[in-house]
């Protein structure tokens, strides 16, 4: 019997799965700890589920893959090229933690304050590479993306943004391209489902 679980955090909601030959369990974890809902998916019904050409999403793309058999369960227009909004900050993670020393202070910019939304942050505040990682992927701040860019190029002499373009394509993510490290819609950053 082959046995495999994992975890993923969304919004303060914890999913937990577990598979083994024949069943799925899917357990949804409230913000309050208590398990909301948990459903069991037989293998039948999951080939039945992603089977299906009735499936209805809101989405403009989507791709789920199963890892265990090397083969996509479902697709929806995966190789059209779409913003690619806060999934920019996960490029913009891995570059930063990749290209500047985890020990230095990184200045918030007055730049970055002026930024589409507000985390909190004051311009002149120092904060260490990890804190703003962590707040860029748990809250989206486009504050701590700018400034972590910010501080590459102007200390590293560098050009953080054409780093995240290589960085896609030493990844082989052809369809991949960055226009800022923020990934909001108005910089034109696209790729399709399928690469991410």
């Amino acid at each position: 019997m082959i046995l495999t679980a994992g975890f993923f955090v969304y919004l303060g909601w914890i999913f937990i799965f577990s598979q083994n030959e024949k069943i799925r369990q899917v357990s949804l974890f409230g913000p309050s700890g208590q398990a909301e809902k948990t459903a069991k998916i037989t293998e039948k019904e999951n080939e039945e589920t992603f089977g299906s050409k009735d499936i209805k999403l809101e989405a403009k793309a989507a791709y789920v893959f199963d890892v265990l058999k090397n083969q996509p369960l479902f697709e929806l227009n995966p190789d059209v090229q779409l913003p690619l909004a806060s999934v920019a900050k996960i490029m913009t993670a891995l570059v930063a933690a990749e290209n500047l020393p985890s020990y230095i202070l990184v200045t918030i910019p007055q730049e970055a304050i002026l930024q589409e939304g507000d985390d909190g942050f004051l311009s002149g505040e120092q904060w260490p590479i990890a804190d703003l990682i962590d707040a860029m992927l748990v809250s989206s701040s486009n504050d701590a993306a700018f400034s972590l860019a910010f501080e590459y190029d102007k200390n590293f002499s560098g050009n953080f943004v054409s780093l995240m373009n290589q960085r896609a394509q030493d990844l082989q993510l052809a369809q991949t391209y960055f226009l800022n490290p923020t990934g909001l819609d108005f910089s034109k950053n696209i790729d399709g489902s399928h690469p991410i």
